[in-house]
């Protein structure tokens, strides 16, 4: 699913955008992936509650650069319209 695909997902279903920015050396990101983004729980209230995407911000480097994601994992929430609501870094 794209960026802008997610956008329009979010809109229709009315949720939001949980994105979660990685990179491909990132040890947290890592442990993300090992642990909470296996969590069922957790994929639950994703699933429930947003159009969850992640991207690595080294091949989408204009869009890391758009929500000035510096430090990795950093995980977004956003508007359907792609305004930023809060983060996690």
């Amino acid at each position: 699913l794209s960026f802008d695909a997610a956008l329009q997902r979010a809109a229709a279903e009315q949720k939001i955008v949980f994105v979660d920015f990685y990179t491909t050396w990132c040890g947290p990101c890592k442990m993300l992936d090992e642990t909470t983004w296996q969590d069922a729980a957790v994929i639950a209230l994703l699933q429930a509650k947003a159009v969850a995407l992640k991207i690595d911000a080294e091949k989408e480097r204009d869009l890391a650069a758009r929500y000035k994601v510096d430090a990795y994992p950093t995980l977004l929430l956003l508007k359907s319209d792609g305004t930023e609501i809060d983060r996690i870094v």
